[in-house]
């Protein structure tokens, strides 16, 4: 997979205008609504029907990447603006799109906050399809990853909230690093050089597994970030990680390529690896996604590597959620 530089929680919209909601009017706001993964995307039918909605359909609808079965990007609901009404108004995530053919030019705006707290609002005005179409093949994917970036800081800020000190104090300890991992996490398994985080959770009449396993390794040479390398000392560090039969544990299921990319976290280079596991002799799997990155007191390679059993159940906001703790790394 072709590797991507970019920032999490950064995304610069060229042309997008920002403004915000004073606090005295956020004091009356409602609490945004809508369920973690859904956008509200208003289009006039004319357009959705044409160009303009393909191409929203491609970028928003696209397959969310590394899951064992497909699942959207995001849960999008198509209004029409003619039925744009209030409760519609509070979903956290909108998408506003209009074609204007007195609008000289593209003009893109965000605002946080406009009809309920926790919300954040894109309105992209253009003076006709073919412009609204160029800017969206332009801007789309920023734009995507502005309501993503969105989602993880409300997780985030959840978080916040239900943090475990002693799981911060224990990384601080043995990687000097620390982690917002909530309460309800267990340590399942730690040695010396890593420490195996798990939640067991319902899912109606089904449940999940989340895991969280940070391992430390020397940093010996540039080379231990290749892919592969990862790859393999993944695979020696997840055989802890034992299934339900004789000899199984986890391992990187070798059939998907995995998704590699690159970003800044807290000014530090990470390498994200991105796929499936799968269990030697035995039938489990799921996906996984792993951060590496070089500690700069210790010069030790941390990789945090978070996955998911879910057996018939989505996953997608499961692996979210587990981003999102990733996402919280300090020094």
């Amino acid at each position: 997979m072709k590797s991507v530089f970019y920032s999490f929680l950064s995304v610069i919209l060229i042309a997008l205008t920002i403004f915000g909601c004073d606090a005295d009017d956020e004091k009356y706001l409602p609490e945004g609504k809508g369920r973690p993964g859904e956008l509200v995307v208003v289009v006039d039918t004319a357009f959705q029907n044409s160009t303009t909605g393909k191409v929203l359909e491609n970028i928003f609808m696209g397959e969310y990447p590394a899951l064992p079965q497909p699942e959207p990007r995001f849960d999008v609901i198509t209004i029409p603006h003619q039925n744009f009404s209030t409760i519609f108004k509070q979903v956290r995530n909108i998408l506003d799109i209009q074609i204007l053919p007195k609008q000289k030019e593209v003009v893109a705006v965000q605002k946080h906050n406009q009809w309920a707290t926790n919300q954040l609002v894109v309105k992209i005005i253009a003076p006709s399809e073919e412009d609204m179409v160029a800017y969206l093949m332009e801007e789309g994917e920023n734009i995507a990853n502005l309501f993503e970036d969105e989602e993880a800081l409300r997780k985030i800020n959840d978080l916040k909230r239900i943090a475990s000190e002693a799981h911060r104090k224990e990384l601080e300890k043995m990687f000097k690093i620390n982690l917002l991992i909530d309460k309800y996490f267990i340590t399942a398994k730690k040695d010396s050089n890593y420490i195996w985080y798990r939640k067991d959770r319902k899912l109606g009449d089904k449940y999940a597994v989340q895991n969280i396993l940070i391992y430390a390794q020397p940093y010996t040479s540039d080379s231990l970030l290749d892919t592969k390398n990862i790859i393999a000392a993944r695979n020696r560090f997840t055989k802890i990680m034992k299934g339900p039969a004789k000899g199984s544990y986890i391992k990187v299921f070798e059939d998907y390529e995995p998704d590699v990319r690159e970003f800044s976290l807290k000014n530090t280079y990470v390498k994200e690896v991105r796929g499936l596991w799968d269990m030697e002799n035995a039938f489990n799997g799921g996906p996984f996604v792993s951060y590496s990155f070089v500690n700069p007191q210790t010069n030790m390679l941390i990789t945090i590597d978070v996955s998911v059993y879910a057996p018939g159940s989505e996953k997608r906001e499961l692996v979210r959620e587990l981003e999102a703790i990733a996402l919280t790394l300090t020094y």
